[in-house]
């Protein structure tokens, strides 16, 4: 277990352009990404290691889900300003830029439970973790958005069953039937993507998309007939 948290963090929803929107939660590739950072994958190395089954995932939400906006300054790469990202061409007379606005999450904070297959992974990322290291600079979503994490412990995994129990994660759509909706909650579903695989063109695409429900202050979430996972003092849906 990990806690990971920063001043603002931007998942970016794939159907927005000009004006960016973010699922109020890092998505299942925004995570994996994260992890691998600190252990050090490059870039669309890591998919098949840390798919499902290889690298499970809980989400617990430490901080109330709160947006703004933020005005980001732009160069506008078109015309004589894209000579600034190319050495040996002439430097341009003007500089065009262009301001678009962007939505991210205030000052996000989440524990995350990973548990991997592999021995030997769950070792590195427990030795990086305790000795707050990583490869690469792990960020939330965005790279201007610097992620802080800290090592909370490791406990075992305990498999358990009951008729009604108290959720501390996200909770992801196989088990969304379950919810016992209470009142005063303030629950959100988002889609987002799942997993992501390399096309034959080079281009990172999504295989599968998944849908999460969460409540926006953090407050566990009541489901009944449910299989989940005891770890520590808390109760965790992986995806």
């Amino acid at each position: 277990m990990f806690d990971v948290k920063g001043e603002f963090a931007h998942f970016k929803k794939i159907f927005t352009t000009t004006s960016p929107l973010t699922y109020g939660v890092p998505t299942r590739t925004a995570l994996t990404g994260l992890l691998g950072a600190i252990l050090g994958y490059e870039r669309d190395s890591y998919y098949e290691t840390f798919e499902p089954g290889n690298c499970d995932i809980g989400l617990k939400i430490m901080r109330p889900v709160r947006k703004t906006r933020i005005n980001l300054n732009l160069l506008k790469t078109k015309d004589e300003t894209e000579n600034l990202i190319h050495y040996g061409k002439e430097y341009p007379e003007t500089i065009e830029r262009i301001q678009v606005p962007l939505e991210a999450i205030k000052e996000p904070a989440y524990r995350l439970f990973v548990s991997f297959e592999e021995e030997d992974l769950h070792e590195d990322l427990k030795r990086k973790l305790r000795e707050h290291k990583s490869v690469y600079t792990p960020y939330l979503g965005l790279s201007e958005f610097i992620a802080q994490f800290e090592y909370f412990g490791t406990e075992k995994v305990i498999k358990r069953t009951s008729e009604k129990k108290q959720i501390s994660t996200i909770i992801p759509e196989k088990h969304i039937s379950n919810i016992q909706v209470e009142k005063n909650l303030r629950y959100e579903r988002e889609r987002v993507p799942g997993n992501m695989s390399i096309n034959t063109e080079g281009n990172r695409t999504p295989v599968e998309f998944i849908d999460l429900v969460y409540e926006k202050e953090g407050n566990p979430i009541l489901l009944e007939d449910i299989t989940y996972h005891e770890v520590g003092d808390d109760n965790v849906l992986f995806f």
